[in-house]
Parts: C-alpha cells; sequence; structure tokens
C-alpha cells in the first residue's frame, strides 16, 4: 500500500474511531440506569452510520488503489519505460500511417519522444497530420479531385491550424498537397463557398438585402479559415508543385514562406470574391502591375515568375526535393528561440499594416516582456564561452 494512500485512510477513519470510543462510553455510562426507548434507537443509528462510514472507506481506499494500480502517474518509473520501448520499435512494428507520406522515424532526442508520445493527434477525412522534431506537417488528402477545396476541407484546416497554435512542443508548421498538385481550388462539385455563393443567388425566395448578407457571411467564414494561417503565431511553410489555383494562391498568400518546384504554375481568376489572395500579394510582391495583369486577364505566370516576382523563397527542381528542403527549413526554424521566432512573425506582420512610427512603439512596448527571457541568456553564454552545439530552449 502506497504510503500518501496509508494517510488518506487514517484520515478518513479517525472521525468514525473517535466516534466509535464515544458511543461505547455512552453505553457503558448507561448500564446501570433505565434508558428509554427514543434514547436506544439513536443509540443503533449512530452505530450503524459508523458501519456504513467505515465500509464506504475501504472501498475508496480500494478503488484508489486499483487506480494507481490501471493509471500510473505522469513522469513516473512507468511512463518512462512506455517512453523508451516506442522509441526502440521499428518501423515494421509500429502503425500503418494516413498516407503515404506519412510515415514516422524515431526522435533525436528523449525529450522530444516523449512530447509527442503525449500528444495525441486527432485524425481528419481531408487532411493528414505528422508530428515530428517540434513541426507539425499538415497534407492536404484529397488526391483524387487534385485537392479541391470543399466545405468539410476548409473547416478541418481551421480546425488544426487552432489546435497547432496553442500547442506548446509545435513551433513551426508545414503545408502540402498530395498528389500531381498541391490544390486546384475551390471544390465546384461538392459542397464549398463557391457552390454555397451559387445557391444564394439562385434562391428566388430571398430579396437582394438577405442575398446579399448570405454571401458576405460564406466568404467572411472562407477568409477566416486563411487568415487563421496568417495569424497563428507559430511559421508557416507551404510547398507548392503542379497547377495552384484560385483558393490555393489565397491559401498559399497566408502563408510566411512559400516555397515551389520548378514545374509548378500558379492562376488567380479574380469574379468579385476575394478570400485573400488579392489584398495580400499586393503586400508580398514587388510589383502591382504584375499582379493586375495575370488577375484582370486570368493569366498563368510559371515558377520563375513568381520567384522574380518575390511571390515565392526558393525554386527546387522536383517536387521531393522541395519537400525534403521544406523539412529542412522548418527544422531549422524550430531549433532557434520559440520566443525570437515568434517575435519576429510578430513585428514583421504588425509592421505591414501599421505605418514605421507605430510599428516603432509596438516593438517597444513588446521588448519589455519578451527580452526578460532565459534564451537570451543561454546565446549570449554561448557567444561568450565559445561553445558548440545545438541550445536546447523550453516550449512556450
Amino acid at each position: 500500500m502506497r504510503p500518501l494512500t496509508v494517510v488518506f485512510l487514517l484520515c478518513l477513519l479517525f472521525p468514525s474511531f473517535t466516534s466509535f470510543t464515544n458511543f461505547s462510553r455512552f453505553v457503558k455510562e448507561r448500564k446501570c440506569s433505565q434508558k428509554s426507548e427514543p434514547e436506544m434507537q439513536c443509540a443503533e443509528g449512530y452505530f450503524e452510520f459508523i458501519c456504513i462510514y467505515y465500509c464506504w472507506c475501504c472501498m475508496t481506499v480500494e478503488e484508489l488503489e486499483s487506480r494507481n494500480a490501471n493509471n500510473p502517474p505522469r513522469g513516473s518509473t512507468e511512463d518512462c519505460h512506455l517512453v523508451e520501448s516506442a522509441l526502440s520499435q521499428t518501423a515494421n512494428d509500429r502503425p500503418p500511417p494516413h498516407s503515404p507520406f506519412l510515415s514516422r522515424s524515431k526522435r533525436s532526442y528523449t525529450t522530444m519522444a516523449k512530447e509527442e508520445a503525449e500528444t495525441r493527434l486527432p485524425r481528419f477525412e481531408t487532411i493528414g497530420v505528422r508530428l515530428h522534431n517540434h513541426v507539425a506537417h499538415i497534407f492536404l488528402n484529397r488526391a483524387d479531385v487534385d485537392n479541391a477545396m470543399n466545405s468539410l476541407l476548409l473547416r478541418e484546416l481551421h480546425d488544426v491550424v487552432r489546435l497547432f497554435a496553442k500547442h506548446p512542443p509545435t513551433r513551426a508548421i508545414t503545408f502540402r498537397g498530395i498528389g500531381k498538385c498541391f490544390s486546384n481550388g475551390m471544390d465546384l462539385k461538392e459542397r464549398s463557398p463557391a457552390t454555397v455563393i451559387n445557391e444564394i443567388v439562385a434562391n428566388g425566395d430571398l430579396d437582394v438585402s438577405r442575398k446579399g448578407r448570405g454571401i458576405e457571411k460564406t466568404i467572411r467564414e472562407a477568409q477566416m479559415v486563411f487568415s487563421a494561417i496568417e495569424e497563428c503565431p507559430k511559421p508557416t511553410i507551404v510547398a507548392l508543385h503542379g497547377n495552384c489555383r484560385g483558393a490555393a494562391l489565397d491559401f498559399a498568400s497566408a502563408c510566411d514562406i512559400r516555397l515551389a518546384s520548378s514545374e509548378a504554375t500558379f492562376s488567380l481568376k479574380f469574379y468579385g470574391v476575394d478570400y485573400g489572395a488579392i489584398t495580400r500579394l499586393q503586400k508580398i510582391c514587388s510589383n502591382e502591375a504584375w499582379i493586375f495583369h495575370h488577375v484582370a486577364n486570368f493569366s498563368k505566370f510559371d515558377a520563375d515568375d513568381a520567384l522574380q516576382h518575390d511571390f515565392v523563397l526558393r525554386l527546387f527542381d522536383t517536387p521531393a526535393e522541395m519537400f525534403d528542403g521544406m523539412t529542412k527549413l522548418a527544422e531549422q526554424i524550430a531549433s532557434r528561440s520559440p520566443v525570437a521566432v515568434q517575435g519576429v512573425k510578430l513585428v514583421l506582420n504588425h509592421a505591414r499594416d501599421h505605418s514605421v512610427r507605430d510599428s516603432l512603439r509596438f516593438t517597444a512596448d513588446l521588448a519589455q516582456s519578451q527580452n526578460l527571457n532565459k534564451d537570451i541568456g543561454q546565446a549570449t553564454l554561448k557567444v561568450l564561452q565559445k561553445t558548440t552545439g545545438a541550445l536546447v530552449y523550453e516550449n512556450i
């Protein structure tokens, strides 16, 4: 029996023991005297209550013992053994992944393995997720329809981004599409924001005002999905390959870093609805006339053109090389101080939407709290002592 359980049992049984002693003294004092019937009934009831209380204490202790035996506390020896056994398993012994891209590998550090073991990643219908080396990998998993975005995919994408935004072990997020392209835009066959807008317009029972409110609500809900990627405190990286059309650019423009393969092509058609691409491309690309030309003429532009006008950061020869390069870049960012990395994104996003004066004031206010961390001291000490090796930073 555990020491804590023994203390708990004594605390429960002490009142009953005291009550039983008082009851025995009461019986001895009343032995020679005449007892009335109400007094005896009260004494018998009191004794029954003590017996029931004692039985309840024993049952409670037995239940606690069984719970402790079946569920060891976190950080215990049993939990460490579970983590070590998970590390020792081979890839063939592990459960099958959700998609061909979701193969798992051994963790580099025991701490990272324990964090991943304690993280219960949800399963989705249209996307796949994997957490490795503090990087959350998100896969668009509708290859049969070129990863066209229906309402279910957008809803699951919004949920998983919000999940990893609040997940401390996650320090970077990557996006990629499974199949021959990243995404072919909005799904025009299943239910999606595009089909919902068409249904609202074709509904003859609604007047102009109610149609307008319904269209506005649908557009704002779709914009909210891509804005969640932009507002996520963790840095986001997207890998673009194949034909990327329409909403794929809305998706990509909300990410912090865009990578592309050499065969990728892009196109954006504007029919009066903007889910974020046109608004953000003006802040991303260096030539506003170039944006107007391609959007107004419904013309495609290739990966070289996208690189020349700062839409993508880097080109790769093949999608496989791009996926490997994106993983290495994300893990490199995740190895840095999360306070510094998230602070950079916060300052850059604020400076993009505000004046220089307001941004400088915001940075000064932010530094009052963000400079009070252990990461700066660790980095400074490493430089002064000229030590080698990567620093290990705490999650936030």
